[in-house]
């Protein structure tokens, strides 16, 4: 008998082998978005190809917030640390300041790279029904980065997000968009935060929700006034990081702000007219906030 095997027919034979073995191993299922948490080098199979079911776990983004009295304070020192019904000095005068309640939107958060002008987004949006102007109800969908600043939390989860980028920009606004303004608490849908805690903020007589809301006292000698201050109108924000930051795959991602407190009501003291106040109280804020790097 010929032993002699012709050397082609040993790679066919090799080849052949290699195909049944590949045909007969069972796929991996996994995530394969190098943005999630989970991350699956060796998945093979897509495990979000049947929306809504997906196994990928994507970080978080969330606003951590410094109250402290004035810009000079550090972050430290908790000794400085902001706090309600308290009387402060207030600087270059005899009068004092008590802040009795602070409310504000801060919305829109985005992390940016203003080079590529490619922003860092939460994943998780509002549902809200409204009407087509035919008298149709339609459900529509907005971006829910929104957090309610009210003194009492320091960190707001803002939602998840997915990105593998750095960044050098923050924008965002104080206040929240026109179209999320003029919603009514009980169109919003999933029982979100802005149908029942974020109504401290909803004007029903004008059935729109305010950027803001700070009620306090100016005290001089024995004398007090009483001051509640409405903010009505969304302004945008954009601030620079110092040095570029860069995402880190799968890292939950704060963003760290500081609110020079005292520095919000700069410029008021007892004898101010109250229109001055809104100007005084709307121009401040826009420089009491600041970036913690």
């Amino acid at each position: 008998m010929d032993l002699y095997v012709n050397r082609y027919d040993v790679i066919f034979l090799i080849c052949l082998l290699s195909i049944l073995i590949y045909s007969c191993s069972e796929p991996t299922e996994g995530c394969i978005d190098v943005s999630a948490r989970n991350f699956d080098v060796s998945a093979d199979v897509d495990c979000c190809r049947k929306p809504p079911e997906c196994c990928c776990q994507y970080p978080t983004l969330s606003l951590n917030l410094f109250y402290k009295l004035t810009g000079e304070d550090t972050l430290a020192n908790m000794s400085t640390n902001f706090k309600l019904k308290r009387y402060y000095a207030l600087q270059n005068s005899t009068d004092s300041i008590r802040i009795d309640s602070f409310h504000l939107f801060i919305s829109n958060i985005r992390p940016t790279d203003n080079s590529l002008r490619d922003s860092i987004q939460t994943l998780e949006s509002i549902r809200v029904r409204t009407s087509d102007g035919q008298g149709d109800i339609i459900e529509q969908t907005f971006p829910d980065n929104i957090a309610l600043v009210d003194f009492e939390n320091f960190q707001y989860t803002l939602g998840t997000y997915r990105s593998v980028s750095g960044y050098n920009e923050l924008n965002y606004n104080i206040g929240i968009p026109a179209n999320l303004a003029a919603v009514d608490p009980v169109n919003v849908l999933d029982n979100h935060p802005l149908s029942n805690d974020y109504t401290k903020l909803y004007n029903s007589n004008d059935r729109r929700f305010i950027s803001g809301r700070v009620g306090f006292r100016v005290k001089r000698s024995n004398e007090e006034r009483f001051i509640v201050h409405e903010i009505a109108d969304p302004c945008p924000i954009t601030q620079n990081f110092a040095l570029p930051i860069l995402a880190v795959r799968g890292q939950n991602l704060p963003i760290l702000l500081r609110i020079n407190t005292l520095e919000v009501f700069k410029g008021i003291i007892f004898d101010v007219p109250m229109e001055d106040i809104s100007l005084i109280i709307n121009e401040n804020l826009k420089s009491s906030i600041s970036i913690v790097e």
